[in-house]
């Protein structure tokens, strides 16, 4: 499957990798492997994960307060957009 992620999920992850980058070295590297491994689970799995809505279901990272909320009908597989949102939010 296909993940397509939204314009806002792309500068959300940008800014919190910059953020963490700048708590420690490497930190920023690591948020972004916890949201690759997050992306990757969801697009293997994309039923596997809490519903928070009819079509909307969230994936939450390991070892950061972020979940990637994806569209999971399953009219078209091939595609979705995702979106990250903090937990602090």
């Amino acid at each position: 499957m296909r993940v397509v992620l939204r314009p806002e999920a792309r500068r959300e992850i940008s800014e919190a990798q910059a953020w963490y980058e700048a708590r420690a070295v490497g930190l920023g590297f690591e948020f972004v492997r916890a949201v690759d491994a997050a992306i990757g689970k969801a697009s293997r799995m994309p039923l596997a994960f809490p519903a928070i809505d009819a079509d909307l279901r969230h994936v939450v990272l390991r070892r950061f307060p972020y979940s990637i909320v994806y569209h999971a009908a399953p009219r078209d597989w091939s595609s979705w957009p995702a979106s990250i949102t903090a937990a602090t939010r």
